[in-house]
């Protein structure tokens, strides 16, 4: 099992699981658009089926703010 830490909350994860599976396992009612960093890193959306997650990685999902 992986420890991941996931917009600033522990969670737990199986080895060699994928960023898109761990955004929809956790984040199933998150607001489009939203942006995500690994360990402070942009990752672009057209790596989440590709970007396998280690131990200890820190996870951040961004959703932009409206106004001013």
């Amino acid at each position: 099992m992986l420890t991941l830490t996931l917009n600033g909350e522990t969670i737990q994860a199986h080895a060699n699981t994928l960023l898109d599976q761990i955004l929809a396992e956790y984040l199933e009612n998150i607001d489009l658009p939203f942006a995500v960093a690994i360990n402070g890193v942009f990752v672009p959306r057209q790596q989440y089926t590709k970007t396998t997650l280690k131990q200890g990685d820190s996870i951040e999902v961004l959703s932009p703010n409206v106004g001013g």
